[in-house]
């Protein structure tokens, strides 16, 4: 139960921020491409600050436990690993580079559209991993705060995505408007028979 609660701690206090964050550098490219390097000191910040204060709270946050038995917690397991698959076919296509977003950030960075791999199945595998990820630790925990950041999770993603498309379709023009015509943004099309 403490790996648990601890997990979710860590797992919390960075997907808090990190939307916010993504809004802010999105929002204010111009600035954030200036500062540099320095935007990964304001998030790293941000998720200590946020990852502290839950811990202080955690007595009050994690006393409600909902819907915890064993079926659930082999689910969740189940999820967190299918998180894992995806990431490890995504970081094939998307480099580590291209997820802290120096492309966006660092004025001197190639920007390329990834249409290949994972990304010919679906927009947002990253945004899809941190949702899978957080409903399996709200499986596997059974806190009630656990399910309210999948819920967070899914909200702040789905709005994020949105956002985030403006700016490619500014960065990449017609190519990916016909890109997201085609390419779902979260769920992909399974194809059954051929």
């Amino acid at each position: 139960m403490r790996f648990a609660l601890l997990l979710t701690i860590l797992f919390s206090g960075f997907i808090l921020p990190l939307p916010f964050w993504w809004f802010w550098i999105h929002s204010k490219i111009d600035f954030a491409k200036k500062i540099g390097v320095i935007n990964y000191f304001i998030i790293g910040i941000m998720i200590v600050i946020t990852s502290a204060v839950l811990f202080y709270l955690r007595e009050n946050i994690f006393k409600y436990i909902i819907m915890k038995n064993t079926y659930f917690e082999i689910t969740g397991v189940l999820i967190i690993v299918l998180s894992i698959i995806i990431d490890g076919i995504r970081s094939k296509e998307f480099t580590l580079k291209q997820l802290l977003g120096l492309p966006e950030i660092m004025p001197k960075q190639k920007q390329k559209l990834i249409t290949s791999g994972i990304f010919s199945n679906l927009r947002h595998p990253r945004y899809l991993e941190y949702m899978l990820l957080s409903l399996g630790l709200a499986l596997i925990s059974g806190y009630l705060f656990s399910y309210l950041i999948f819920v967070y999770t899914i909200i702040m993603f789905y709005f994020l995505s949105i956002f985030e498309e403006k700016e490619l379709v500014r960065r990449f023009g017609k190519k990916y408007q016909i890109y997201a015509r085609k390419v779902p943004r979260f769920i992909p099309k399974l194809k059954l028979w051929s």
